[in-house]
C-alpha cells in the first residue's frame, strides 16, 4: 500500500488511499445492520397493483370498486401507450397482472370502461389496441362483446381498429361477428372488410378439414 502511495505522489496525485487496519474501525451498528426484505410478496402486489389474487376475502363488487380507484392511471397510461412498442410496456404489465389475478373481474371492469368513455374515439381505439396484445382466450368472454358494441360505432378508425381486432383472433367467433356485420360505406374501410372476412373464412374452413 506504501508503494502505491509513493507511485500517486510521484504522478502529482494529491488523493492517498486509506489504509484499513481492522473492522474494529466501523461502528458496531454499521457493521450489525439488518438487511431489509425488498422482495415482492402478496402485500406488495396488493399495494401496486390493487388486489394480489382471486383469493382474497374481497367480494366481486369490492373488487371492482378497488379496481375503479385505479380509472385515472389506466385511462391516462391507456392513451399515451404506443402499441407500436409494447416493451416494458405499463399498462400491458397492468393488463397482464390483472387477467392472471382475475380475469373476469378485470374485463368486467374494462368493460364498464367502454361503455363510459364510449364516445371518446381515442380512448376507444387504444382499448381495442390492448385487447390485441392478448389471445383470444384471455379477454373472453367480454371481449367478444365490446367487439359487437364497436361495430355500430360510426368512427371510421373505431370500425377499422375493430375488424384489427377480429382478425388478430382470426377464428370462427371472429367470422360470427363480422358476418353480422353491415359492410362498411367508407370504401378503405370496406376493402379491409372484405380482405379479412375472406381471409377468416378461408382459416376457419381450413380449420374444419
Amino acid at each position: 500500500m506504501e508503494n502505491y502511495n509513493e507511485f500517486l505522489e510521484y504522478l502529482g496525485a494529491k488523493t492517498i488511499v486509506p489504509q484499513i487496519k481492522e473492522f474494529s474501525y466501523f461502528p458496531d451498528k454499521i457493521i450489525n445492520q439488518q438487511v431489509i426484505d425488498v422482495s415482492v410478496n402478496s402485500s406488495s402486489e396488493e399495494f401496486v397493483w390493487g388486489f394480489a389474487s382471486n383469493k382474497t376475502n374481497l367480494s366481486d363488487d369490492q373488487k371492482l370498486k378497488k379496481l375503479s380507484s385505479y380509472k385515472s392511471y389506466f385511462v391516462d397510461n391507456l392513451l399515451k401507450e404506443d402499441f407500436e412498442n409494447i416493451e416494458d410496456s405499463e399498462i400491458v404489465e397492468f393488463a397482464e397482472h390483472h387477467l392472471s389475478a382475475n380475469r373476469i373481474i378485470f374485463l368486467t371492469w374494462i368493460t364498464q370502461l367502454f361503455w363510459e368513455y364510449q364516445k371518446n374515439e381515442p380512448f376507444v381505439v387504444k382499448l381495442l389496441d390492448l385487447l390485441m396484445c392478448f389471445s383470444y382466450d384471455e379477454v373472453q368472454p367480454q371481449a367478444s362483446d365490446l367487439a359487437l358494441a364497436c361495430k355500430v360505432i360510426k368512427s371510421p378508425v373505431i370500425q377499422s381498429k375493430n375488424l384489427s381486432l377480429l382478425g388478430h383472433w382470426c377464428n370462427q367467433r371472429a367470422l360470427d361477428i363480422i358476418a353480422n356485420f353491415e359492410e362498411p360505406s367508407d370504401p378503405w374501410i370496406s376493402i379491409k372488410y372484405n380482405h379479412l372476412r375472406e381471409i377468416i373464412e378461408s382459416r376457419c374452413s381450413t380449420s374444419e378439414k
